[in-house]
Formats: C-alpha cells, structure tokens, sequence
C-alpha cells in the first residue's frame, strides 16, 4: 500500500483516461465517453474524500504484557476500528518500536468494512524499561489511488526483565569472618539442606522433586519442601554502579547487563536454598530478599531490570563501609567492571587476611 511510485502511476493512468474520454467526447459529441469520463472523475474524488474524512474517524487498541523477559518473544495484539460499517477501506498498520526490541513478522495490510485485527511477535533484546508505539496507520480505498497516513498517540511501556544466568562454579557454603563453615552433606552443595524445615508456596526454577503433595492439596496450590541452611551464610551483592562500565555507541552497556544477568540467577536461586540475599552498590539503599515468595523476588528483578550506572562515588568507596557492617556475618559477591578486576582483587586481600570473604565477578 505504501508504494508511492505504483500508486502514482494508477492514479497519473486513470488522469489521462479521464481527460482523454472527456476530450474526445466534446471534439467527437459522443455523450458515452463524456458521462463516462465523468464517471471517472466521480470516483476518484468519492475515493479521495471518503479515505480523507474516514481516516480521522477511525480508532486503535493494542494488547501486549506489561513485564517480559529478556530473549522470550512476545504477542502485540492491534485493532483498528472504522465507525462507519457500509465504506470498505483498507488498513495498514505499522507499529514504532525502539532498537531494544526485534520484530518478526510486520502485520500485512488487511482488507475490513469494519475492523481489523492483526498481530505480531517481539523479541526483547536489552533489559529496561521501553516503549512500543505510537502507532502508523495508512488508510486507503480499494483501488489504492488515494493513501493518508495517521499517526496514532498509542504508547505501551514495557519493562524488560533481565534474563537469569547461572554463575559458574558457584559455591554456596562459606562466609563470615573466619567461619567457614563445613558442609554435612552433599546435598548441601546443590542447595537443599539437610534438615527439613517446613514447606512454602512453589516458584518456577524449583524442582519438582521437590513438591510436597499434601501440602498442594492442603492449600490447593503447589508447594515444596524447604530445607534448613542456617549454616550457609548470607550473600551481600554488591553492584558497581559508578559509570565506569564500558559503554557502547548506542548507549548500551553489555558488561553490566552481563553482570545483571547473573546477580538475577543469584536473586532466583539463592532464596530457594533458604539464603538471604542483600543487593546494594553505590548511592543505593539496596533491596533484601529474604524467602522464596514470588513477589519478593520479583520486586528484586525488577529493580534490577531498571538499574542504571549513574552513581556519584564507585563500590571502591563503598567497600570498606560494607566490610564493616555486614563483613562479620555475609559473604560478599562483588560485580565489577572487567578492567578493573585486577584493582579489586588486590584491594581485598588484606580483607581476607583478616578472615572475611569476598569474591569478585567481572
């Protein structure tokens, strides 16, 4: 429909028959080619006003989740409606969407009397909050001589979760200063404990060896054993949120999203081992996560999702302030720049000398 070089030329083709006709018919008195001339010219104007004066009538939805996860594609759903069900128009419908999300399949142009459905898929690329819309509508009459483009003021946010990334080789026991403690059994390793602690409700990611099924159908819905952990200590993850992450031309910083990515399998994961997780860095108060109920772990995702490195002072700073704090108790996870990994892990050892632990992720 939007082909401008073929629509021009119908148009400039019906033009010259029509001249041509009308011409002919004055010089030559054939009243046939004359009415049908004015036929013609009839029907290009009915077209032209019709779409002119359709086109603003017409009105648009869309459906779409509010929340998505990185990398899981999604459905938008449009509708256009037209007020008037008698005049046929066709539609095309086009939505604007930024670099952070990847369409597949346009949704084609679709001939309606009334209403137009169409649909489509969207892959989010980055984590943050983004928008879908406005919304470019061209209406046009059967014939395709006459295109008016609309821009409808139709604007989605979308917030993109980050994706979960396991963290290799992690190692949940240990922590505090001087007290590493010593694991009873393996399965302490794979984060179940040793000692039955109760049941809680379930969370996707939990294993469904895992399920408790009287307890499901006490409560009608799924839950799962909970084990005691008490001897694994709790994570502080601490986040570089200076702007110190290298930054790509299209403002992206894939280091930190990478970082990010992980400290939310951390958010998943460590919750359903029965550890308490307490996330901060620079100028920030932090978010603790504290059980396995999908709504504290989700409020924690979320946040993550809209973190930005525009902190003042860097975590070099903050890290003794930390240390001093919770380096009794916690064992720390620090997130760091990759150029900076080499200044961070000479900047704690005397720390663990001293018997606190600390590791650093770049």
């Amino acid at each position: 429909m939007r082909d401008d070089g073929l629509r021009h030329a119908k148009l400039m083709a019906l033009i010259a028959a029509t001249f041509f006709m009308l011409q002919s018919g004055i010089m030559t008195g054939n009243r046939q080619m004359y009415w049908m001339a004015s036929l013609l010219g009839v029907v290009m104007g009915g077209a032209y006003l019709m779409v002119q004066r359709q086109a603003k009538r017409i009105s648009a939805s869309r459906r779409l989740p509010t929340e998505v996860w990185e990398g899981e594609p999604f459905e938008v759903h449009l509708q256009v409606v037209s007020p008037v069900r008698a005049i046929p128009l066709v539609y095309d419908v086009s939505d604007q969407v930024e670099p952070a999300f990847q369409v597949e399949g346009e949704p084609l142009f679709v001939l309606s009397n009334q209403r137009l459905t169409a649909s489509y898929r969207v892959v989010p690329l980055r984590r943050g909050e983004h928008e879908i819309g406005p919304l470019e509508l061209w209406v046009s009459d059967l014939l395709g001589l006459f295109v008016v483009p609309r821009l409808v003021p139709l604007i989605h946010p979308v917030l993109v979760l980050p994706r979960p990334v396991p963290l290799p080789n992690r190692i949940w026991e240990g922590g505090g200063r001087g007290r590493l403690y010593q694991v009873a059994s393996r399965s302490a390793l794979t984060g179940e404990g040793i000692d039955w602690h109760g049941t809680r409700e379930y969370t996707p990611g939990d294993p469904l060896r895992r399920i408790n099924w009287r307890a499901t159908a006490r409560h009608q819905s799924w839950h799962v054993n909970q084990f005691e952990t008490s001897h694994i200590a709790p994570l502080l993850v601490a986040l570089e949120l200076a702007p110190r992450w290298h930054q790509e031309s299209d403002g992206t910083y894939p280091d930190l999203d990478r970082a990010i990515r992980h400290i939310t399998w951390l958010v998943m994961e460590a919750p359903r081992s029965g550890i308490q997780l307490y996330l901060t860095g620079p100028e920030w108060e932090g978010i603790w996560v504290e059980s396995a109920s999908r709504e504290g772990i989700m409020q924690a995702v979320r946040v993550l999702a809209r973190i930005q490195p525009q902190a003042s002072t860097s975590l070099m700073q903050l890290l003794p302030t930390l240390v001093q704090h919770y380096g009794e108790q916690f064992l720390f996870c620090l997130f760091v720049p990759p150029a900076e990994r080499r200044d961070y892990e000479t900047l704690i050892q005397p720390y663990l000398q001293q018997g606190y632990s600390l590791q650093v992720y770049a």
